[in-house]
């Protein structure tokens, strides 16, 4: 099961005191320590701009100092519950000290809060997020309160990985995190629903289009991409069981949930029908260079639910 021991908690807002606790209570679990970090902006990238009178470097340590202080504030909260915790401000730019950090492998997950969404376009997840969950070599955990209390339900959402290694290896991570947000207990989880969203190749074409089939063939061929898929399903989450030993008897078992649809649209669906607390799932880089683009169905599917995510990316 995934191993969690050194936990970087990012403050780029005042957290919610309930999503703290919720951090502290999975490090506690977990048997980890946790980092509470800032990271304050470099003077030297408004030196150029600064007003006669005015000392951006005095400007940044007062920065830190501030930050330092507010961060342990918030580190005594959580120390309460007997979790070693530390307090780091950074300077640099968010996303690529962070990332930075991770690469080090100083830390095994980065936690924060969702940060606030910018654009057009109103997103569940802000810029900063959506970087640091494309390019993260290290599992990250979004975590967002939820008012009207907790239904201890998680989804985990897996793709069909028969011939494709890397998918494979995904969609093992991603049982791993969800084993490990059950066994920890973040956000009270005690159920956990292993989803597949799936359609047949051609589905479109071979029902109406140019390569009609007819009806009973259709329905035919349907039938037998489903019971493929569900058998498929069951044996990934046994070879699962079998290969990690112990995560069955620490209470593991999760329910399967196979969704005929696009998976943009029927995960989502899911999610909110559960009233689930948190979705896992993988983000695969895009177009040729490693972290730059998450995957399109990944992104729609973030930005769909209300609720808090835990995202892992292949090696």
């Amino acid at each position: 099961m995934m191993r969690v021991t050194n936990i970087l908690f990012f403050l780029d807002e005042e957290p919610a005191s309930e999503v703290l606790d919720r951090v502290g209570k999975v490090a506690e679990g977990a048997g980890a320590k946790v980092t509470l970090a800032a990271v304050v902006e470099p003077a030297r990238s408004h030196a150029p701009f600064a007003k006669r009178g005015l000392d951006p470097d005095k400007v940044e340590r007062l920065l830190v100092e501030d930050c330092r202080s507010r961060l342990e504030d918030k580190a005594a909260h959580i120390g309460d519950s007997g979790v070693e915790v530390a307090t780091r401000v950074f300077i640099g730019d968010p996303v690529e000290t962070l990332l930075q950090a991770a690469k080090d492998r100083e830390f095994d997950l980065l936690a924060k809060e969702p940060s606030p969404s910018q654009g057009l376009r109103q997103q569940l997840f802000g810029s900063v997020d959506m970087q640091l969950m494309r390019a993260c070599p290290c599992p990250v955990l979004i975590g967002r309160p939820k008012t009207e209390g907790y239904s201890g339900r998680a989804v985990a959402a897996v793709s069909y990985d028969v011939g494709d290694d890397l998918h494979a290896r995904l969609n093992h991570e991603i049982l791993d995190a969800a084993a490990f947000v059950l066994k920890t207990q973040f956000a009270a989880i005690t159920e956990v629903h292993v989803v597949h969203a799936w359609k047949m190749y051609g589905e479109s074409l071979l029902a109406s289009g140019r390569g009609k089939l007819p009806a009973d063939e259709f329905k035919e061929a349907l039938r037998q991409e489903e019971e493929q898929r569900k058998q498929w399903l069951a044996n990934l989450i046994d070879n699962y069981l079998s290969r990690t030993g112990g995560v069955a008897a620490s209470g593991f078992e999760p329910t399967m949930s196979l969704l005929h649809g696009d998976p943009k649209v029927v995960i989502p669906e899911l999610v909110t029908k559960l009233d689930a607390d948190l979705l896992a799932m993988g983000t695969v880089s895009r177009g040729g260079i490693g972290g730059l683009f998450i995957g399109n169905t990944a992104e729609e599917i973030l930005n769909r639910v209300n609720c808090s995510v835990v995202t892992r990316r292949p090696a």
